[in-house]
């Protein structure tokens, strides 16, 4: 049953999120419609948005840190068909090779990126919108492309200093009474506001 939230779609209710997952943390919102293969091998940490339209497998296991945001159409694998040497039919045979995927607190997983089997996201990192993401990206790293590749990394000394001051968005728009709105700004302006901060 769909539940209003402040997000932009209708969400599962809180119940129905913690019988769907093996666990699930306190505000966890899952935007519909969404779908869940062995949803039971599903571990949330507190405060996690996943976006509409996602498709996970989790025959292998997902566990998923605190604070972390999925963007729409996010897609987790978990397992490998076997057609390495020794298999016993074409195009694979009957053995699935599971390998779970791991996502670190304060990670932003974008828009139609794709998790491939076995591979942890680090503390603090970016996918980037579409990105394919086939081996581990290391804490603080943004990734990007196909195959997700390290484009840069985030300002630690900043990360840490909001880390420190408990400044984290999902956790803060959970907080009753919060009526903060996003801000829209232009790239323009951005970057001003960018360059006037490294003054």
């Amino acid at each position: 049953m769909a539940v209003e939230t402040m997000f932009t779609h209708p969400a599962l209710g809180a119940e129905v999120v913690q019988e769907l997952f093996g666990k699930a943390g306190s505000h966890v919102v899952v935007s519909e419609p969404c779908e869940f293969n062995f949803s039971k091998n599903i571990e949330i940490e507190d405060y996690v948005y996943i976006g509409p339209h996602s498709f996970w497998d989790a025959t292998g296991g997902i566990k998923i840190g605190t604070n972390v945001m999925f963007g729409p159409h996010t897609k987790i694998w978990t397992l490998n068909h076997n057609f390495y040497a020794g298999a016993e039919y074409l195009p694979y045979d009957y053995h699935d090779i599971l390998k779970p995927v791991s996502i670190g607190d304060n990670a932003w997983i974008g828009l139609g990126a794709m998790l491939c089997p076995g591979i942890t996201v680090g503390e603090g990192a970016i996918v980037g919108m579409g990105a394919v993401v086939t081996k581990d990206v290391p804490p603080l790293a943004i990734v990007g492309g196909n195959p997700a590749k390290v484009l840069r990394h985030r300002d630690e000394a900043e990360y840490n200093r909001l880390k420190t001051e408990n400044k984290l968005y999902l956790k803060d728009k959970f907080t009753p009474g919060n009526i903060k709105q996003k801000i829209p700004i232009s790239w323009e302006e951005f970057q001003k506001k960018q360059a006037d901060n490294h003054e």
